[in-house]
């Protein structure tokens, strides 16, 4: 990480604060974690949690993806995008297809409904690449996006 950089793991920064040299970064009690002429927020919509950082315009997004097996005969050579998307197969064996958009959600369960959400769209997509595919026994992933205004 070079001599500028240093790693503090296992410190969560609960307030940064403007120095007349840069900014401080102190745990809930108050102990200073680090101070630096420079901070980067890169915490996403949790940035805003900071008095400093409060006004940004940031919200939560939740998407999911789903992963379905791979199997001859079901196969694409390029990514496949138009108001959702699927991937040739990975080298885990699975096609990735997304994703789910919900606004204000943080929740990263995997969801069954979003499954199904994203089987949909790829039938937009590919009408009959996936439809002897069962939501209820698929696996996914969920994560949250950080958005703000265009």
């Amino acid at each position: 990480m070079g001599d500028a950089v240093r790693l503090h793991p296992q410190r969560e920064v609960a307030e940064l604060l403007r120095t007349d040299n840069g900014w401080r970064a102190v745990d809930a009690t108050g102990t200073v974690i680090a101070e630096a002429p420079l901070a980067i927020l890169a915490n996403g919509h949790l940035a805003r949690r900071f008095a400093v950082s409060a006004m940004l315009p940031l919200r939560p997004v939740r998407g999911q993806i789903t992963c379905i097996p791979a199997e001859p005969g079901r196969t694409i050579k390029a990514v496949v995008s138009r108001e959702g998307y699927i991937t040739p197969a990975t080298s885990f064996g699975v096609h990735v297809v997304g994703a789910t958009y919900e606004e204000g959600s943080t929740d990263e369960l995997a969801r069954e409904d979003d499954h199904r959400a994203n089987l949909a769209r790829l039938k937009h997509l590919l009408p009959d690449f996936a439809a002897t595919v069962d939501a209820a026994h698929l696996a996914g992933r969920a994560g949250i996006r950080s958005v703000g205004p265009d």
